[in-house]
């Protein structure tokens, strides 16, 4: 069997401007790890669960965000600070994505596969044709599934 065979081929994507509030929502409603970034049909990144941490803290950013959205009312008088909290607010997808993505392709065999999953820390992949275009994403979660429906 091949990454194809067991790849989501309708993929829920981004463009880099979506608002990183409106990112998390997709990736909380849909329980996903990561969702890609494509501009005019290409594929140009993903935001993952760890892009959305401010580094060096436990608190991420679209919580934050939320948390700030009422900020003319807070007493903020300090005006790099009030310029620094609007930014937070307003980050997009291209603010936190991920560029350098890695992808897999789609004939690649689901035991190297299982290999490359052993091996890293990555929840979800974008796979590509062999005209390195995105036709669909596999994740951690598929082939845990079709491990548990084989035995």
């Amino acid at each position: 069997m091949y990454i194809k065979d067991i790849m989501t081929k309708d993929v829920i994507a981004i463009s880099p401007e979506t608002m990183i509030t409106e990112v998390a929502d997709i990736m909380t409603k849909n329980r996903f790890h990561g969702v890609p970034v494509i501009e005019k049909g290409e594929l140009v990144g993903i935001v993952t669960e760890t892009d959305f941490y401010i580094r060096g803290t436990n608190i991420s950013l679209p919580s934050f965000a939320t948390f700030l959205e009422d900020i003319d009312t807070l007493e903020v008088k300090d005006f790099e600070k009030r310029r620094f909290l609007k930014k937070v607010i307003q980050a997009r997808a291209k603010d936190i994505m991920t560029s350098s993505c890695i992808t897999v392709p789609e004939t690649m065999s689901l035991s190297d596969l299982l290999s490359f999953y052993q091996k890293t820390e990555y929840h979800t992949l974008p796979v590509v044709n062999d005209q390195n275009k995105m036709v669909g994403i596999v994740t951690r979660s598929d082939l845990i599934h079709l491990l548990s429906v084989s035995s």
